[in-house]
């Protein structure tokens, strides 16, 4: 078995989103989709899942289907706004943000075919009332008293936010929590301080981030502070011996045409994206929040900080976190990872040919454990049911990536 422990992965992505409803969607003729997917590497996520059987929630302006390359997998939804079945989308602005999700086409989304279930709670000016927002939340868990939600949500997400912290919104999160299903939010576009409710604890918290000649930087419209969870790549503009390299994103606009975005709301979804694939190969909610986080490569200072968060988001790196553990799993070893110092267990997983591990910078005792019953019960090691093949002190550097052999 190869074990890749990876201290801070370092990877060639980068980009800048902003949170902003009020943001302007506008159309360009060029599209440049496909560039941006392939610098963040989602066509090599699509071989391995695409969202199978994943509903995601998202509580937006509504989403324009009939329009869209998406709309086979466009259920009804409602409008919280008008408190009436449907929701025309009248600013354009959460079809952006689905079709980030789930389009198909010309804009195609991270996870393609996932459903997307349209919840308006803003109007055409991109305003709404945080009692649209409760209603919502619940609406998504099917805890509304007067009004039954006949889809199962996997995910939520709220590419809006307010200035003011909601008790409602705070306990209705909370509740979708405890259900397993996973809330990401977008963190505002007011620099020096996150909006409500990314704030939350709750909630994963996305930032944007851009990628100059002199590395990555925070994008100046993003917000940021303590529970800023991952910053996405927005903006690539890059100046080698070819020429000057620039790449943005792009959704479908208001008319259902291509058109350049920016804005840390449109970093949520591609987010959102991600979580529906590793949902769709079986982690649950919670797991995969970890396992954005933790396969996340350090951006400013190790470890995680107000500014970066965990750092700047790795699709692909949360992809094989997931599914290394599956590439030729033969049923009779796992790894184990403690604190060197504490011996507390950090990570316990099965183990496949090859077994990618994100960790942060610092010791760790490694262990390699094979079942000698073949039963899969890795917990009885001390009762002679599991033999260890392999322990070992290991320093897991900022930056680098360590490869650790181990026959038997």
């Amino acid at each position: 078995v190869r074990i890749v422990l990876n201290g801070s992965y370092q990877s060639y992505l980068k980009q800048g989103f902003v949170l902003e409803n009020e943001q302007e969607i506008m159309g360009f003729g060029q599209t440049l989709s496909e560039q941006y997917a392939s610098f963040l590497q989602y066509d090599k996520l699509w071989s391995i899942s695409q969202g199978e059987e994943i509903t995601v929630a998202v509580i937006d302006s509504g989403v324009t289907a009939i329009a869209t390359a998406f709309s086979e997998r466009v259920l009804p939804g409602y409008d919280f706004v008008n408190n009436q079945p449907g929701g025309i989308d009248e600013s354009g602005h959460g079809t952006a943000v689905a079709s980030l999700i789930a389009g198909e086409g010309r804009i195609k989304g991270v996870a393609p075919a996932a459903q997307i279930l349209p919840l308006k709670v803003l109007d055409r000016h991109d305003q709404g009332s945080s009692l649209s927002l409760i209603r919502a939340l619940y609406y998504a868990a099917n805890l509304l008293p007067d009004l039954e939600n006949p889809y199962k949500v996997d995910l939520v997400n709220i590419s809006l936010g307010m200035g003011d912290y909601s008790p409602g919104v705070h306990e209705a999160i909370k509740k979708l929590n405890e259900l397993g299903i996973a809330v990401v939010a977008a963190a505002g576009n007011s620099p020096g301080e996150l909006a409500f409710p990314a704030s939350l604890d709750e909630v994963l918290a996305v930032g944007a981030a851009d990628l100059r000649d002199d590395g990555w930087t925070l994008s100046a419209y993003s917000g940021f502070g303590n529970g800023l969870d991952v910053l996405v790549p927005m903006s690539i503009a890059l100046q080698d011996e070819r020429g000057f390299k620039h790449i943005e994103l792009e959704a479908l606009g208001h008319s259902a045409d291509a058109a350049l975005v920016t804005g840390t709301s449109f970093a949520a979804p591609q987010v959102t994206g991600v979580l529906a694939l590793l949902l769709a190969k079986g982690q649950n909610a919670e797991t995969a929040v970890k396992t954005i986080k933790l396969a996340s490569s350090d951006l400013f200072s190790p470890g995680y900080d107000a500014q970066s968060g965990y750092g700047l988001f790795d699709p692909w790196a949360s992809m094989r976190a997931v599914t290394f553990t599956d590439i030729g799993f033969k049923g009779d070893f796992a790894v184990q990872v403690l604190d060197a110092e504490s011996l507390q267990e950090l990570r316990f997983t099965r183990a496949g040919l090859e077994t990618f591990i994100a960790l942060d910078a610092g010791q760790y005792l490694l262990k390699v454990w094979t079942d000698k019953n073949q039963d899969g019960l890795w917990n009885e090691a001390s009762e002679g049911l599991a033999e260890s093949l392999y322990s070992r002190v290991t320093d897991v550097e900022l930056g680098k990536t360590t490869f650790i052999n181990v026959s038997f």
